[in-house]
């Protein structure tokens, strides 16, 4: 799951977009517009939304939508699956290169 660094990051974006949709609508007077009172509860509600956006996508992405019975394994079938299978092709790939880098050295 992501950690407070993720979300943060995630809110400074979404309050970026917020702020620069404003900017781009009051063109006369841009400052004054992201100073005012409804003007920072727009940003507000944008980071939040954007925070929420990543907790909501990261649940959907490890949630199983039912199991399998896969010989003696139990699968999960949903966009978690999709996660997992990645994360293990990944796993497997770095694996491979840290071994043959560790193989080189060895030999040296």
């Amino acid at each position: 799951m992501p950690d407070l660094v993720d979300y943060l990051v995630a809110a400074l974006l979404g309050a970026l977009v917020g702020g620069t949709e404003l900017v781009s609508r009051y063109r006369d007077a841009p400052q004054s517009a992201l100073l005012s009172r409804p003007a920072w509860l727009y940003v507000f509600l944008n980071a939040s939304a954007s925070a929420l956006a990543l907790w909501l996508a990261m649940a959907l992405f490890r949630t199983s939508l039912f199991t399998v019975r896969a010989g003696d394994r139990d699968v999960g079938v949903g966009p978690g699956s999709l996660l997992q299978t990645l994360r293990d092709a990944v796993d497997r790939e770095v694996d491979r290169a840290r071994g043959q880098a560790r193989g080189s050295r060895l030999l040296s």
